[in-house]
């Protein structure tokens, strides 16, 4: 009982700082080899950096500031803008296709489908937007 209530070795705090921010830098130097020997990972790693550095020079990094939801904004309005048009596209032609194998049934549960992901696009947001401002 005595044995491992007694000191090994006895250490200032700077000293015990100074041994973690070693084993600190080992496991980021471990983190960065694997990410540097992956090509996908490296990819990851240079779009993210990218992105984090352009977003810190226009403000919008900080979590309660104006300008991360006006970039949340903006980028929203730009895959509905552009699920629009795809969504149009890819109901029409699946409309045809079916139609043209015979399958007339199936056009109105294509064109709902599509529909539905159109709203889910609009629905989606504004039930987040509820939910954060009742809590």
């Amino acid at each position: 009982m005595l044995n491992c209530l007694c000191k090994k070795e006895v250490m200032t705090i700077s000293e015990f700082l100074k041994i973690e921010e070693i084993s600190n830098l080992k496991q980021v130097e471990l983190i960065a080899g694997r990410i540097l020997r992956s090509k996908t990972l490296k990819r990851v790693a240079i779009v993210t950096i990218a992105l984090v550095l352009n977003l810190s020079t226009v403000g919008a990094v900080s979590a309660a500031g104006p300008g991360i939801d006006k970039l949340g904004n903006l980028l929203i309005n730009l895959i509905r803008g552009y699920a629009y048009y795809v969504l149009i596209i890819m109901a029409i032609v699946e409309s045809i296709r079916a139609a043209v194998s015979g399958d007339s049934k199936k056009v109105l549960s294509i064109l709902m489908r599509y529909v539905l992901v159109f709203v889910l696009m609009y629905l989606i947001p504004q039930l987040f937007d509820a939910i954060k401002c009742n809590l």
